[in-house]
């Protein structure tokens, strides 16, 4: 449901924190990804969602920066569920 709190993800907001001051680190990183991987899986979408709609906005940021560095600075992109929403404005 949107809009409701979930207290069982609140554990995993130092650890986000903490994945992006130590990215850099092997630790870091192992750190982040866990952390990621476990806000994904409580998600209402599930783990293999998350990993879809990433891949979804993975692919329209690769065309963006093909076609035009400018398309890419000037919109922003959201994916939820497989629904794209794009922000910002072009000339």
């Amino acid at each position: 449901m949107p809009g409701v709190a979930r207290p069982f993800l609140l554990p995993l907001v130092p650890l986000l924190a903490l994945a992006g001051v130590a990215a850099c680190t092997p630790v870091g990183l192992a750190v982040g990804v866990a952390a990621t991987g476990a806000v994904m899986a409580a998600q209402e979408r599930g783990f293999e969602g998350g990993a879809r709609d990433t891949a979804i906005r993975a692919e329209i940021n690769h065309y963006w920066l093909q076609s035009d560095h400018e398309t890419y600075l000037r919109l922003t992109l959201q994916v939820w569920e497989g629904r794209v929403l794009v922000g910002g404005a072009l000339p």
